[in-house]
């Protein structure tokens, strides 16, 4: 009798051990994933300042974000975390960047003859190299979307077994066209004159997805298919060109391409 309590005992003890053991491990992982969390949130809040530093290496911070973003192993979670990185970016305020850079003092250089400059020629000097800055801070931060875009697809097509669903691959690339929009509208710009490339590079990449589905023989999600065609309409205001249209069009940019090319070298030869 005593040794059965005995066994007993022992068996209760190390149940209760185990049982401790796991609940500390569960506790752990949930701790852990607590404070993963907090810093990928706290890279992706960064992402809009990132966008117009001057300091920063901005590819080393692409890297780190979407490497922790990966790292997750919930696939939904890592799909709504590059979402928010994306939407993050893309609330850079390219409007601001004429208050990062200040407007030189002019000073009249110390000489005096006749080719001094006057104040007005300083000042127009002066003008036109600020002018200069702000349109190349602003193009590198559209540089700067357009390669967290890419970085971000190029993470979800890369999902194993498969790639991820299309309409979360080109996400990115419509948040980005909306900002392309939006600083189209703000410059005045022709509709398309910064969004154009990014969105023929959307439909070229669909339909990538779609030979690669074929090519392993498998059906894509009809819900995915139908999900990025809407969000293509809503975005570009068209329907998605079929490989034919799109392949026709290729063919009739070429030419158009071709035709310019030799016009502008018959226009050479004659001024001459």
């Amino acid at each position: 009798m005593k040794v059965y309590s005995m066994v007993v005992g022992v068996i209760l003890s190390l149940s209760l051990y185990a049982c401790g053991m796991a609940c500390d491990m569960v506790t752990n992982v949930r701790i852990r994933t607590s404070v993963e969390a907090k810093e990928i949130d706290r890279l992706i809040a960064l992402a809009p300042g990132m966008m117009l530093s001057q300091t920063n290496n901005v590819r080393n911070y692409l890297e780190q974000v979407c490497g922790k973003i990966a790292e997750c192993s919930d696939m939904q979670m890592r799909y709504r975390y590059f979402r928010n990185l994306m939407t993050s970016a893309c609330r850079v305020n390219l409007g601001s960047v004429e208050r990062l850079v200040p407007v030189e003092k002019i000073e009249m250089p110390n000489v005096d003859d006749q080719w001094k400059p006057s104040i007005r020629t300083l000042e127009k000097r002066a003008q036109w190299k600020r002018e200069r800055k702000i349109a190349s801070i602003r193009g590198e931060a559209l540089g700067r979307l357009r390669l967290m875009a890419d970085q971000i697809y190029g993470r979800l097509l890369l999902e194993m077994p498969l790639p991820a669903p299309s309409v979360e691959q080109l996400e990115p690339y419509f948040k980005l066209i909306e900002k392309l929009q939006e600083e189209e509208r703000r410059q005045n710009r022709s509709p398309g004159s910064l969004c154009d490339h990014a969105i023929d590079q959307v439909e070229s990449y669909f339909l990538s997805y779609l030979r690669f589905m074929k090519n392993i023989r498998k059906t894509p999600d009809q819900k995915d298919l139908t999900a990025v065609e809407a969000r293509f309409k809503q975005v570009v205001g068209r329907p998605i060109r079929s490989a034919e249209q799109y392949e026709a069009d290729a063919r009739r940019r070429v030419e158009e391409n071709i035709r310019e090319h030799q016009k502008q070298q018959g226009t050479n030869q004659r001024a001459r």
